[in-house]
């Protein structure tokens, strides 16, 4: 079974990260840039390594 890239804690911390993003745009910009772009990569790699298992 391939497991939920979505589930409750991936949209809690997406939320909380674009909440943080609205609060604070200046200083934390690059980093949480860096975060979403970290996480997104992260996403993929588990979607690949998933797809691979089931050909």
């Amino acid at each position: 079974m391939i497991p939920s890239l979505i589930d409750e804690q991936n949209i809690v911390h997406i939320s909380h990260t674009f909440r943080t993003f609205e609060l604070h745009k200046p200083s934390l910009h690059k980093v949480i840039y860096q975060n979403i772009s970290r996480y997104i990569s992260e996403i993929i790699d588990v979607f690949t390594f998933s797809e691979s298992n089931f050909k």
